[in-house]
């Protein structure tokens, strides 16, 4: 086709536009909607500002924007093929929701027009992979979504998804963009950038002098936080306010550096049982702050919730007892209250501080000791041997943390909430795009490993140069889910067989031979000696060039 050097098409514009936005990375999962957006790009230079980068499945492409939004603050605009990409991406749309990680996600739509219209269907599938509701699979799962109706409107559709994506909580957009109309030859689309980013929610200050008095005059306070640490902002915020108030701090199933292990009120990562003495439980954007059926809490204590959404209006049931509901940036909040502390010395203050403390000592003497044995457990302790500042460490859900010493504020990512297995795969290259500079250790089950997609994961990481060094704790089989699933067997004595059916995966594959075929280095590792030297070579190798490590630990 003839394209007039006075327009361009709709595809070609909407990469422009989502460049003038500010948006840095465009992922892409193609399908045949893209020729425009494929030809677009390879007119722009590498200064143009958006870098396209390809992933070839659409489960990690949104993973990657996930990770790229923890190292930058800025969301990334993700493109698949209509809705055969929507389902592939579903699972990562809805951890990113459920961790109010803000994308533009984009997918084109089959072509409505069977004959006689330029971009016409002209494939079988152009048929079957129509849906009559396109976003309805995904749509519990964004803010918003929109099907573009009419070119002209591309400029200010593309600016309310941006500002709605920003708005707190943040969260993915949906844009469906039907064939069609991304050929459509238009004249130059009228460009009205705002880029507009919402204030921080904030609390009436009244409530906050109220619970900073509750804090004053409480003996036994703890406060509960998951996600503060995501910016450095929350990261400062939090040990400020713990350090002026006299506060204990609880981290359960952290999914950032919230605290330095260092920090005097950083009572660990275990509940051990502290709610059912506390008198002030503070909970920072938890969605859940203990589990019932584990935890009971003191019934005269008086529970405060704090966040951009403190009731979590997107999960169905959540009952936990609120006596205060502050709906407010966490961050901003404690920076707020702080100005009406007090720093309490009182004896019960400090002995409540103290048993805290002993109580996090004796939970760790309770670990394993065992210095031949070679665990989970064992592994962590040697990688907080090695951890630095250059150091970026992924968690998606089997590595136990307590031990290891964290000093720096975005050194420590763990998956949300939703736990769609695989995600730190995807997030660690988007964090290593963003920060190259940086080594990205992600570890992971073998389990969590195959829904990764790992072929994709590794060329991703080999073909962006990336210092990745993935850590399998392979056991064999379904370890998070064999754990809960023995407790509920009807006849204990089954607990003992390891080869449950569904829960097996053994004979396990050789997973240290396909760094080979990504032009990397593979290691399978079976006791501490040689695993703290393999991982001692490999971040050599990550320091000294960006040939990725895949170390098979047999545990």
């Amino acid at each position: 086709m003839n394209i007039s050097m006075s327009k361009k098409r709709v595809g070609e514009q909407l990469v422009d536009i989502l460049n003038k936005l500010g948006i840095e990375f465009f992922f892409g999962t193609p399908g045949t909607e893209f020729a425009p957006i494929i030809e677009r790009f390879d007119e722009l230079d590498s200064s143009s500002g958006i870098l396209p980068v390809t992933v070839p499945h659409e489960y990690l492409a949104v993973n990657m924007a996930y990770g790229t939004y923890l190292a930058n603050s800025k969301p990334a605009a993700v493109m698949v093929h209509n809705t055969i990409g929507t389902l592939n991406a579903a699972a990562a749309i809805m951890n990113a929701h459920r961790m109010c990680i803000p994308l533009i996600f984009i997918a084109g739509r089959t072509a409505t027009t069977e004959n006689d219209r330029f971009g016409c269907r002209d494939l079988f599938i152009h048929w079957a992979q129509e849906s009559f509701d396109q976003a309805s699979s995904i749509r519990e799962y964004v803010k918003w979504d929109y099907e573009l109706r009419d070119a002209s409107m591309l400029s200010d559709v593309l600016n309310r998804a941006y500002a709605i994506a920003m708005e707190e909580p943040r969260g993915p957009v949906y844009l469906v963009l039907p064939r069609e109309i991304m050929l459509e030859e238009v004249d130059s689309l009228p460009v009205n950038i705002s880029n507009v980013v919402p204030t921080r929610l904030a609390s009436e200050k009244k409530k906050l002098i109220e619970i900073a008095n509750l804090i004053n005059n409480s003996k036994r306070p703890v406060i509960l936080s998951k996600t503060i640490g995501e910016t450095l902002d929350g990261y400062s915020a939090f040990a400020n306010f713990c350090k002026t108030g006299n506060i204990p701090a609880i981290m359960p199933d952290a999914n950032y550096m919230n605290m330095s292990t260092e920090h005097p009120m950083h009572m660990g990562h275990n509940l051990n049982d502290c709610l059912a003495e506390s008198d002030l439980i503070i909970n920072l954007d938890m969605d859940v702050p203990w589990i019932p059926k584990n935890s009971s809490i003191n019934k005269d204590a008086i529970v405060v919730h704090i966040g951009v959404d403190p009731l979590f209006k997107s999960i169905p049931i959540r009952s936990f007892p609120a006596h205060h509901l502050i709906r407010s940036n966490p961050a901003l909040a404690l920076e707020q209250i702080i100005e009406y502390l007090i720093e309490s010395r009182s004896t019960e203050r400090l002995l409540w501080i103290q048993k805290l403390k002993n109580l996090k000592s004796k939970k760790l003497d309770e670990k394993d000791n065992d210095s031949h044995k070679f665990s989970k457990e064992k592994i962590a302790s040697i990688i907080g041997k090695y951890l630095t500042e250059e150091m970026i460490l992924l968690n998606e859900l089997s590595l136990p943390i307590e031990e290891i010493p964290f000093k720096y504020s975005g050194t420590y990512f763990r998956t949300g909430s939703a736990s769609g297995l695989g995600w730190a795969m995807g997030a660690g290259l988007g964090l290593g795009l963003v920060k190259k500079d940086k080594i990205i250790i992600n570890v992971i089950g073998d389990g969590a490993y195959y829904f990764g997609n790992p072929l994709a994961y590794h060329w991703c990481a080999n073909a962006l140069e990336l210092k990745m060094i993935t850590i399998i704790l392979n056991n064999g089989g379904m370890h998070s889910i064999a754990k809960n699933v023995k407790d509920l067997l009807q006849k204990p004595e089954r607990a003992n067989n390891t080869k449950l059916p569904f829960l097996n995966l053994t004979p396990s594959l050789k997973f240290e031979e396909i760094a080979k075929t990504f032009n990397g280095v593979g290691n399978l590792v079976s006791t501490c000696e040689d695993f703290e030297t393999e991982f001692e070579q490999a971040i050599k190798l990550a320091r000294h060039g960006s040939k990725q490590t895949i170390m098979n630990c047999i545990i």
